[in-house]
């Protein structure tokens, strides 16, 4: 779900030598696609919540906001990547703590 719109966000034309969702079925129907997915995910956490569906939604809910701040902290840095030089160190720590709450997610 989430690396549907990465791949568009990074201009991204393969993921591990696959051609992107969204050079073959277009950007409109790959953001729709992962917009749809991320809602079932969802729905099942509040499912599978342990009888606790309210804090298990909390928790998702925090983990993708902070999946999407992370992003736009790797848009700020490689925009300053281009002006300043990125410090590659930090970039991928930002990497890897966006990596961190996909798997938080799963």
């Amino acid at each position: 779900m989430y690396f549907l719109s990465d791949d568009i966000e990074d201009n991204s034309v393969l993921r591990r030598g696959i051609p992107v969702a969204h050079k073959v079925f277009g950007v409109p129907s790959t953001l729709n696609c992962g917009n749809y997915v991320m809602f079932q995910a969802l729905e099942r956490v509040l499912r599978l919540g342990g009888g606790r569906p309210v804090e298990a939604a909390a928790v998702f809910t925090e983990q993708m906001l902070e999946l999407h701040r992370g992003q736009v902290k790797q848009f700020h840095r490689c925009d300053l990547a281009s002006v300043l030089s990125c410090e590659i160190i930090n970039f991928t720590l930002y990497c890897q703590k966006k990596i961190l709450n996909l798997l938080k997610v799963a």
